[in-house]
């Protein structure tokens, strides 16, 4: 995400690397606030559920949601910086679980609800 999310849009070979892991179900792929408009630039975001920077959101052929996380399938777009710790928990629970996810936030005392 960020500002520099430009130099990704322009390179090919992170492209690529982009593609390759939507395509393949044992990745996941995560992009937070700018970023998942790469993905959507791409074709990526088109009949799936996502989040972006609500600014930066365009027709991607997409679900948008106005959520602080959206996870689909392998796929987990973040909306913003704001964000980041449930951006965080997000990517944790897919690739651990959501109990040991939730260990996790039980030992940093975290409460979503606060």
């Amino acid at each position: 995400g960020g500002p520099h999310y430009k130099k990704i849009e322009n390179n090919d070979k992170v492209k690529k690397v982009i593609r390759r892991f939507f395509e393949d179900d044992t990745k996941v792929l995560a992009a937070i606030c700018a970023a998942p408009t790469i993905l959507g630039k791409m074709g990526l975001l088109e009949d799936r559920n996502y989040t972006c920077f609500e600014e930066m959101n365009e027709d991607f052929g997409g679900h948008y949601h106005y959520e602080y996380t959206v996870t689909d399938g392998n796929l987990i777009t973040g909306i913003s910086a704001a964000a980041a710790i449930e951006f965080a928990f997000a990517i944790m629970e897919k690739l651990c679980g959501k109990e040991h996810t939730d260990q996790v936030k039980a030992s940093i005392y975290y409460d979503a609800a606060r």
